[in-house]
C-alpha cells in the first residue's frame, strides 16, 4: 500500500536552506526484565526508551517514515521481555528499525530511571550512520 499524499509547504526549498529531517519517538515506557543481577532478573523494571531517526530521503514530497511499526515493536516485543544488557536492548531496537529501510542514521538511547535513588536515570546510547 502506498502512503498517502500530503501537500507540505517545503520553506528549505523555498529559503534556500538545507533540510536535515529527523523522527523522534521520546521516552516510550516500557516494563522489561533487563539487567545482569539476580534482583533486575528477577522483577520486571520501567525502561524508557528513545529513538531518533533521520530517513534516507526528505518527505517534502508528501512521503512519510511511519513510526507505528516502530511503537508497536516497542510495546510488543520489547514489553515484558528478558535482556540482560542496555547495549543489547539498543542494538536488538536499531536492527529492527534498519531491517525496515529508508534509513540514514539513527539514534537509540535506553534508560532505567529507578536504578539509584539520587541519580536521574542510568543508560546507554547507540548511533549509527550510514557511510
Amino acid at each position: 500500500m502506498n502512503p498517502p499524499r500530503i501537500n507540505i509547504i517545503d520553506p528549505a526549498k523555498k529559503y534556500g536552506f538545507k533540510a536535515k529531517e529527523k523522527i523522534v519517538l521520546r521516552e516510550c515506557i516500557v516494563e522489561m526484565y533487563l539487567g545482569l543481577h539476580q534482583h533486575e532478573k528477577d522483577a520486571a523494571q520501567r525502561v524508557v526508551i528513545s529513538v531518533e531517526v533521520e530517513p534516507s530521503e526528505l518527505f517534502t514530497d508528501g512521503g512519510y517514515w511511519d513510526y507505528d511499526p516502530l511503537h508497536d515493536f516497542l510495546k510488543t516485543e520489547i514489553n515484558g521481555a528478558r535482556i540482560e544488557t542496555q547495549e543489547e536492548l539498543c542494538h536488538r531496537i536499531a536492527a529492527f528499525i534498519l531491517d525496515g529501510g529508508g534509513v540514514r542514521w539513527l539514534r537509540v538511547s535506553s534508560a532505567k530511571p529507578d536504578i539509584f535513588e539520587d541519580v536521574g536515570a542510568v543508560g546507554y546510547s547507540l548511533e549509527l550512520a550510514q557511510e
